[in-house]
């Protein structure tokens, strides 16, 4: 999957792998896969990991007043999984949702702003969008997806709903 930021600016930002007090729920989610692979190619910790409301998330670690995600290296500002990131990780700064009344799963987008994204000319951003569609209507992803809905976040207040995606199920 493409990605819409560059290593400069995610290393000048860092607002997705660092979350203060309100959005410590929104740790990146994983599969068991994904935890899978990131304990044997990375040598984590299942106490990384913790079930939280249905989910398998990061447990994030304590960071100054703020909670970080434990695979981000506080000295260089770089994911240390970025090869293996999980799914959530891999999409942000957009999300899948469902709408408000959770009849339709929705790609949207992070309004509080992802630096990478707000640099883009419109034309990029559309391009980025068809991007990620083609790739969230692949097989293998709607498998997954539909083997682990609990990546699908509830309705999220703040994200802009940028496309509307068929056939999910609940």
């Amino acid at each position: 999957m493409i990605q819409i930021s560059s290593k400069n600016i995610c290393t000048g930002c860092r607002g997705c792998c660092i979350f203060d007090k309100d959005y410590y729920f929104f740790a990146p989610v994983v599969t068991k896969e994904e935890k899978q692979i990131l304990i044997e190619k990375h040598s984590k910790n299942e106490s990384d990991f913790e079930e939280k409301d249905g989910r398998l998330q990061i447990k994030l670690k304590q960071f100054t007043e703020d909670k970080v995600c434990p695979f981000l290296n506080t000295k260089t500002w770089l994911c240390g999984v970025y090869e293996n990131r999980p799914f959530d990780c891999k999409l942000y700064p957009y999300v899948l949702m469902w709408d408000k009344d959770k009849a339709h799963v929705v790609l949207a987008i992070d309004k509080s702003g992802c630096p990478a994204y707000d640099l883009k000319k419109e034309e990029e951003k559309l391009h980025y969008h068809q991007e990620i569609v083609k790739y969230l209507n692949s097989e293998k992803t709607r498998e997954m997806l539909q083997k682990n809905n609990y990546l699908i976040w509830d309705y999220l207040e703040g994200f802009m709903p940028v496309y509307t995606l068929e056939n999910l199920e609940a």
